[in-house]
């Protein structure tokens, strides 16, 4: 499978460290699994050190499926916030494991949960503020 190097944000990273450490492995399944491995190998950068290119939680990706040619669009987000936001996809999904910390231009493989691997290709990465992110994340932290 091609597995591009990933590049985190240590905000992001000890997020997702906590979210995977606090779920039972039963529950998580592959994408867990596979989001496990990524962070395992990820080099993780202080937050203000990522580039721009690479994708972090909330920011927008514009992605190519490799197979079909389909360009899409969506905002990498916490599982939890996937049901509020439109265009949201879940850090917990194939799609949005195999997206996380890889760059603009770069392709990754990943299963699907019926078993075939496909890939998917990086084209455009987009951040909003994050200093209001940070904030919501501090205070989710905090509280639990």
């Amino acid at each position: 499978m091609n597995q591009p190097d990933i590049i985190l944000s240590r905000r992001d990273f000890r997020r997702l460290d906590t979210l995977l450490g606090g779920a039972v492995i039963d529950r998580i399944g592959k994408v867990g699994e596979f989001l496990l491995d990524e962070l395992s190998r990820a080099r993780v950068l202080p937050d203000q050190d990522v580039p721009a290119n690479v994708v972090t939680m909330h920011a927008t990706v514009r992605f190519r499926d490799d197979e079909s040619g389909r360009i899409s669009t969506a905002r990498l987000v916490y599982p939890e916030e996937a049901r509020q936001q439109p265009g949201g996809i879940s850090v917990l999904t194939p799609v949005g494991a195999a997206l996380l910390g890889v760059s603009a231009g770069d392709s990754i493989s990943y299963e699907t949960p019926d078993g075939r691997v496909k890939s998917l290709t990086v084209i455009e990465v987009t951040h909003e503020d994050e200093t209001a992110n940070a904030l919501e994340t501090d205070a989710a932290d905090r509280d639990g």
